[in-house]
């Protein structure tokens, strides 16, 4: 009986072990992303952008662009993950107080994590996760952060864990965020990596009526959002990425 149970533990570790290596291989590179040779201001003002590669996010089913689409970059170095958010919105509706959470309204939410590896089912403590609003209760801009199931944190402006901020242009408002590799869980990010996974959403709110978020929100994201952690694609940590004219 002892012998058996081993050869079954045994059996059980190495299908794990299996579907572990298996998981890993099929992960999704989605998209190779630039290292930035100098840090980007992070004040809302995208200007710096202008010659980093970019992608959009448009909804398919939605007529008018200017009401939820947008222009995303994300980029690297070795001790900071970027992103930049231009976002097509023509009311900014998000009446929640950031520290119950920002998620019923307008925000574009970023789900990251540098530890494939260790990523499940269930969102963890390999995981993190960024919303940032262009406004909120008391109508400022706000940002929160949370690692796996710990509670959430409320970024202040100024001062808090990351730098992050809000501006807006005259469709809507842009985002910018520098996300240092300490609250990722790794010491650094080296050229060629492909240990950054990711999910983005970005959702649309148009009144403060709770139905209308249950009913008649829409979002548009870089992957399908209901995807388990262990399931998001991957980024490619790359010196340069070459900018097609349909970028600019």
């Amino acid at each position: 009986m002892m012998q058996k149970t081993q050869w079954t533990k045994l059996l059980v570790l190495g299908m794990c072990a299996a579907f572990t290596l298996q998981a890993k291989a099929d992960r999704f590179i989605e998209r190779e992303i630039p290292q930035m040779k100098t840090a980007p201001s992070i004040d809302g003002d995208l200007t710096e952008w202008a010659d980093v590669a970019s992608f959009k996010l448009v909804a398919p089913s939605w007529m008018h662009k200017y009401d939820l689409s947008a222009k995303v970059w994300l980029a690297w170095d070795a001790d900071n993950f970027y992103m930049a958010v231009k976002v097509y919105d023509e009311k900014f509706v998000n009446d929640n107080n950031p520290e119950s959470g920002l998620y019923a309204g307008d925000q574009v939410r970023l789900r990251i994590s540098a530890q494939p590896e260790a990523q499940d089912v269930n969102f963890g403590a390999a995981d993190r996760e960024v919303f940032i609003s262009p406004t909120s209760a008391n109508g400022q801009p706000a940002c929160t952060f949370k690692v796996g199931a710990e509670g959430l944190e409320v970024v202040a402006a100024e001062g808090g864990a990351f730098p992050w901020a809000v501006g807006t242009h005259d469709r809507g408002y842009t985002v910018e965020c520098a996300i240092p590799v300490s609250l990722l869980g790794v010491d650094q990010f080296a050229k060629g990596s492909e240990n950054i996974t990711y999910s983005l959403a970005i959702y649309d709110r148009d009144t403060p009526d709770a139905n209308e978020w249950k009913t008649t929100h829409t979002r548009i994201s870089s992957s399908n959002v209901k995807k388990q952690p262990r399931e998001w694609p991957a980024l490619r940590l790359s010196e340069n990425v070459l900018i097609l004219k349909e970028d600019n």
